[in-house]
Order: structure tokens, then C-alpha cells, then sequence
């Protein structure tokens, strides 16, 4: 069992390596470089390596817990296993290059475990098909390169930007579907609070879209290709279901919607694409935490 303190500081780094490493600090390449500027940067970059391998420990440990846990469970050794491969292959990635059959498979692996959470995600609350399904297609997306050099097809495949596109979609939709399933009956001071980061971003976007662009890619994956307001709403029902989460006591559900917007869309690392199936694993109610 994985006790709430863990949670708490895992969710803490991933916090951290999200803000500082992907979003703060390569802020800083726009910004004039003054020497004052060059020492709070280089802190900020520092904190951020800290940051990002603290949360990779912290996340491999947790992955560690949950394949050592559901491997003594009934109907969770599938889901286990899978996600121990996925663990190993990604600590040989740390040696060897990614590539191949490995990567292939590594993909493969991580489609099995989303598609296995999701059908115990969609039992628990059916608006969680609309996460599901973004992390089910943004893993497509990811795995089609590796299967077409796999089987010698000619590439690039066809229905890249159509996945990515649809995924990023759902990715959009699903801050509708947290708010809907954790987030109703905020009161209204949570919904000024949460207002905060979309005003920001609205900001942002108003007084230079291509940075936001590249901003946005950087930090979540999400290319903004749909009507900005749209990104905003997301971004504040987010805001609401993980402040409500947090007030009216069930903080797993904050961190796990934390989790899942730390991975981001799409992710590359390993460290990210564990961030974010910790985040399914809460939300699930796997045997150990309290079921949301």
C-alpha cells in the first residue's frame, strides 16, 4: 500500500519538474540575458534537474509498489506484468539508444495498460472514456512510427495527424469530464481561485500567440490547433475539480488529475508517461487507495 505522504511528495516533484524544467525555464530563452537574469536562470535550471530526476525515483518507486502489489491480486497480473516490462524497458533505455523491436514493444506495453485501466476507469465513472481514449490515441500516434519501420512499410503513416489531432481534442474535452465527475458543486470562491492560471494563459496568448504556441507544446504537448477559449475553459474546470479535490477531502483525485497534466500529451520521457499512468492507476480504484 502506497500511503498519502508518498503521494503527496511524488506529486510535489512532478509538480515541480512540470513547472520549472518544461514551462519556467525555457521561458528564459525569450527573455533578454541580463547577469542577474543568467544566475536566477541558471538556479532555476539546477532546481529543475533536481526537480526531474527526484520525480523519476519517486515514479519508478511507485511503479515498483503497484507492479509488487497487483501482482498479488486477482485479475491485476496482466496489467502488472505489462507494466513491469514497461518499467525494465525503460531502465534499458537508460544505456541503450530507444529503438526497434524494444520501443515497439514498449509502446505496445503502455496501449495494454491504458486500454486495461480504461475499462476499469469507465466501470468506476463512464466520463473518464474521454481521458481513456486521449491517452489511448496520443499512444497510437506514438506507436505507428515504430510498427511501420518494424514491419518495412513505407512511411510516414497516413493517420498520424488525424490520431494526434483527435487526441488533443479529448485532452480538451477531458477537463469537462473531470470537472463533471469531481469538480460539481465547487463553491464560488473556488471557481475565482481556479480562475487564475486561464487568465494568465489568456494573457499570454492575447500578447504573443507563437510564444504561447511553443510554450504550450513544450510544457504539455497540446498544439492550441483549436480555438484558444476553448484551451482556457479546459484549463479552468481543471483548476476547479483539483482545488475542490483538495478542500472537500478526496486529495487523491487532485493529484491525480495533477499527475495526468504533469505527463502531458503525447509524452517522450519515461518519467512522464509513469506520471501519468499513476495518475489512471488513483482514479481506478486500485486495491490500497481509496476508491474516488
Amino acid at each position: 500500500m502506497i500511503h498519502s505522504p508518498y503521494v503527496r511528495w511524488l506529486g510535489m516533484a512532478a509538480l515541480a519538474d512540470w513547472l520549472i524544467t518544461r514551462t519556467l525555464s525555457r521561458a528564459g530563452i525569450f527573455i533578454p540575458k541580463t547577469p542577474i537574469f543568467i544566475r536566477i536562470y541558471q538556479a532555476l535550471t539546477q532546481a529543475g534537474l533536481f526537480a526531474s530526476t527526484l520525480g523519476g525515483v519517486l515514479a519508478l518507486g511507485f511503479v515498483g509498489v503497484l507492479v509488487w502489489r497487483g501482482w498479488q491480486l486477482r485479475g491485476w497480473q496482466l496489467l502488472s506484468g505489462l507494466l513491469a516490462l514497461l518499467a525494465g524497458l525503460s531502465i534499458l533505455f537508460l544505456v541503450i539508444p530507444p529503438g526497434g523491436w524494444p520501443l515497439l514493444l514498449a509502446h505496445l506495453a503502455l496501449l495494454g495498460i491504458v486500454a486495461g485501466l480504461g475499462v476499469r476507469a469507465v466501470k468506476t465513472h463512464p466520463a473518464l472514456s474521454v481521458p481513456v481514449l486521449a491517452y489511448l490515441l496520443g499512444g497510437l500516434y506514438q506507436t505507428l512510427p515504430g510498427l511501420y519501420e518494424f514491419a518495412g512499410w513505407v512511411g510516414p503513416p497516413s493517420a498520424s495527424t488525424v490520431l494526434f489531432n483527435a487526441g488533443e481534442l479529448l485532452v480538451v474535452a477531458s477537463g469537462l469530464a473531470f470537472w463533471w465527475m469531481w469538480g460539481r458543486g465547487a463553491p464560488a470562491s473556488v471557481w475565482v481561485w481556479a480562475a487564475v492560471p486561464a487568465v494568465l494563459l489568456s494573457g499570454l496568448v492575447l500578447s504573443a500567440p507563437s510564444m504561447a504556441g511553443i510554450m504550450t507544446i513544450w510544457s504539455t504537448g497540446l498544439t492550441l490547433y483549436l480555438p484558444w477559449p476553448v484551451y482556457l475553459l479546459s484549463l479552468w474546470l481543471v483548476g476547479v475539480t483539483v482545488i475542490y479535490a483538495f478542500r472537500n477531502g478526496t486529495p487523491d483525485i487532485g493529484w491525480a488529475v495533477l499527475f495526468m497534466i504533469a505527463g502531458g500529451y503525447a509524452p517522450q520521457l519515461s518519467t512522464q508517461i509513469f506520471y501519468g499512468l499513476i495518475g489512471l492507476w488513483l482514479v481506478v480504484g486500485f486495491p490500497g487507495f481509496s476508491r474516488p
